[in-house]
């Protein structure tokens, strides 16, 4: 269990998107789906140009994420009262599923919902203790 300092949201935020894109691509290997076809473009300039643009659309993700909500996020983390941390904890997971969803889903909202269910697991994995601590007895940092 890790307590939410800045760096390890930071770094909650990186390990989110590792499992996320871990699996989409699980996801796409099963339905034999690696990318979108480009005309014009043999098998080894095809895989460049997907490993290409996952990379981009990664670091993108992380980049915003880390950006727009990880203070959000340390803030949600030090609330003193359980019911606002939980509510504001809610209010930033959908803050994200809105920008993924609008970003990067288009029609289909499925992996803004994966995207949303690796959020809950990995902040229960790293920040179990602190969520279910009584908020009177930690101090704000």
């Amino acid at each position: 269990m890790l307590r939410p300092t800045l760096k390890n949201i930071i770094l909650f935020w990186i390990l989110k998107y590792v499992g996320f894109f871990i699996f989409i691509l699980v996801y796409f290997n099963v339905l034999g789906i690696f990318t979108p076809t480009f005309i014009g473009m043999d098998g080894s300039e095809l895989v460049i140009v997907s490993l290409l643009i996952s990379f981009g659309v990664y670091f993108y993700s992380i980049f915003i994420g880390v950006l727009l909500l990880c203070l959000p996020l340390y803030y949600a983390f030090h609330v003193r009262s359980r019911g606002l941390k939980f509510f504001l904890l809610f209010v930033i997971l959908q803050l994200e599923f809105t920008y993924m969803s609008w970003l990067f889903s288009g029609e289909d909202f499925r992996f803004s919902a994966v995207n949303e269910l690796i959020s809950l697991i990995f902040i229960l994995l790293l920040f179990y203790k602190d969520l279910t601590v009584k908020s009177a007895d930690k101090e704000i940092t």
